[in-house]
């Protein structure tokens, strides 16, 4: 497994470390991933979760360490919250 995650990290171009911080409870992430999935901005999402969890090796455990992260991203984070909140992303 880890082989295979070492090569789609060269193959995206992307460090790949293991955060200290892992495992996490990653509902809020996929409940994000879930919201922009037929957006323009899915892999802008997507590109920004990974990059904080495997790469950056932040907390993503933490709401204000999401939120941070995701704004950096040019993310409003309240949206986000509010995005995965909703009725459709739950089901």
């Amino acid at each position: 497994m880890q082989l295979d995650l070492q090569h789609f990290a060269e193959e995206y171009a992307m460090p790949l470390s293991f955060s200290p911080n892992f495992p996490i409870n990653t509902l809020l992430l996929m409940r994000g991933t879930v919201s922009y999935l037929y957006s323009p901005r899915f892999q802008a999402y997507l590109t920004a979760v990974f990059s904080a969890l495997w790469s950056k090796e932040l907390d993503m455990n933490q709401p204000e360490v999401v939120a941070k992260g995701l704004s950096k991203a040019g993310f409003d984070p309240q949206e986000v919250l509010n995005n995965c909140n909703t009725a459709a992303v739950k089901d």
